[in-house]
Order: C-alpha cells, then structure tokens, then sequence
C-alpha cells in the first residue's frame, strides 16, 4: 500500500464532489506526517481504512453491521492488513470477513465516499481517528452472514435503515438512494 494511492482517490473524491473540503484538509494532513499510516498501531493523528456500501443484487438494499465495540449499526469494513494490495482489496477482504463469503463487484470506480471519524480511546489505544476509505460494492452471490468479530449482519431496504446508525452511515445511505441502483 503507498501513499500514492491514497493521493490519487483523494484527488478524484475532490474532484468529483464526495468528500468534504474539511476532510480534504485532514487527508492531506494525514499524507504529510510520518510513519506507517496504513498501520492500525498509527495514532497521530490516526490511520487509513477501508469499508464497503454494500448493496443488494437487487440494489434495494444496504448490509451493514452491529458494531461490538459501539452499539452502532455500520457499513462493513476496517483496518488495512500488510498483506493488502490496494484500499479497495482491504475493503473488500474486510466485507467478507464480517458478512460471509460474498461474491462482490465494485459498483464505480470511484471511492463512494471519504470519511473521517474520531475514536475514543480503549482496548489499549489512545483516541485517534480513522480516515475511512468508502467502496460501493455489490453482492453477486453468497449469503450474508454475521461473523464472530461483529454482533449481527442484516441487509436493511434503503428506506428503512435501522436504529443505532452512526451518523456518517445515514449520509452514506442517502447518497445510495439519490443513485439509480437497480
């Protein structure tokens, strides 16, 4: 993984208007510090990781997750691993570890969204935040299933998303809906 990549979704999420500029701001912060910032052991200022928009075949509906740690329903996704060749392999490793053995397609070329959000310190780590690369991804076959790491795996119709949904989440469902999905 290099920061190269990085750059370059940043570059295109500006340019086409999905990201906001206060976030472009923290991103180009983030590329100009030192150390392994695609390292979940990176704090300072945070690191980089990857999730999906997961949609149905149908594109009727988003899978998200019920995250452990903050009682909130989520996109799937996570930290980036070593082993990972690209944010949108992270992502897509992170979706199949959390929902199942999916089979997924990118839904467009672009990062779907560029997010930043602050963690609160736990588990051993101090607060830090995560610059959290978003795919809009499809299932094409497999079953969702919740595993060990998450509490649940649901798909929600996009207009009824669930209780508990963390804030960024609902923006993300929103732009889902404005797309012509099916």
């Amino acid at each position: 993984m290099h920061r190269h990549e990085l750059r370059n979704l940043l570059a295109r999420a500006e340019q086409h208007g999905v990201i906001s500029p206060s976030h472009v701001d923290r991103y180009s912060d983030l590329l100009n510090v030192t150390g392994e910032i695609f390292s979940r052991d990176h704090f300072e200022p945070g690191h980089v990781t990857a999730s999906s928009v997961l949609l149905s075949e149908d594109g009727a509906s988003v899978a998200l997750v019920d995250h452990i740690r903050f009682g909130v329903w989520i996109q799937p996704g996570g930290h980036v691993e070593p082993a990972d060749d690209s944010l949108l392999e992270a992502a897509m490793r992170e979706t199949r570890e959390e929902c199942g053995a999916l089979r997924l397609e990118l839904g467009q070329p672009l990062p779907f969204d560029m997010d930043v959000h602050d963690i609160p310190a736990g588990r051993g780590e101090p607060a830090h935040s995560h610059y959290d690369v978003r795919f809009l991804l499809r299932v094409v076959g497999g079953e969702l299933a919740a595993a060990d790491e998450v509490a649940d795996a649901r798909w929600f119709p996009l207009d009824g998303p669930p209780d508990r949904l963390a804030s960024s989440v609902a923006r993300l469902i929103e732009r889902v809906r404005r797309l012509d999905t099916g």
